[in-house]
């Protein structure tokens, strides 16, 4: 069975109601722990439940009239004839094949396998990133690898907001610097204006 991809709320919606078993991954651009690719590559060809990928954003998960709402990425939803069985957050590979069962955990396709299958697959997914931590070493346009710095200015994570994190990595096709919040752990992708080293 494909990965489809949910386009907004609505198409989510319709998507959990229709679906007799379904297991959604809701990833974000500004997640650097998401990773779609993996989800899909694990999924392509398993039965049991109907797989789908979505943005966080587009389809209004932090907006508590929102019936999924949550404030982390990524985030599982497993449904049930229409209705939420359970949502947790991150890539916990472990929960959503002990939500298929043993039959469709043996006829699921590794990500090895996928990769020996002819290439007519689904172009990469847009919607946000497909690539997990990219690690380039430090360019001289990226001073601000591996300093303490203060996040500011998000407009999509307001809640991390004057939150300390350092900078481990710079990814220089995004422009982006790869964030570690040092109270939580959690991983977020900047740009530099959304960043101020400490002394």
């Amino acid at each position: 069975m494909p990965v489809v991809r949910i386009r907004g709320k609505e198409d989510l919606k319709k998507h959990i109601a229709k679906s007799q078993k379904s297991i959604v991954y809701i990833g974000a651009t500004w997640c650097g722990a998401c990773d779609p690719a993996r989800f899909e590559s694990t999924f392509a060809g398993a039965t049991g439940a109907a797989f789908a990928v979505a943005d966080f954003d587009e389809c209004g998960l932090r907006e508590k009239s929102c019936e999924w709402a949550t404030g982390y990425a990524p985030t599982v939803l497993l449904t049930q004839n229409g209705k939420l069985v359970e949502k947790f957050s991150g890539n916990k590979y472990e929960k959503m094949h002990a939500f298929l069962g043993a039959s469709a955990r043996s006829s699921s396709v590794s990500p090895a396998q996928n990769q020996q299958r002819s290439p007519a697959r689904q172009p990469p997914f847009n919607g946000f990133q497909t690539k997990s931590w990219p690690s380039d070493p430090r360019p001289p346009s990226a001073p601000l690898v591996g300093k303490t710095v203060r996040v500011g200015g998000l407009g999509s994570r307001p809640d991390l907001n004057g939150a300390t994190a350092v900078a481990e990595s710079f990814n220089s096709a995004t422009g982006r610097y790869n964030l570690r919040i040092a109270s939580s752990g959690e991983k977020l992708a900047a740009l530099p204006a959304n960043m101020q080293p400490l002394a």
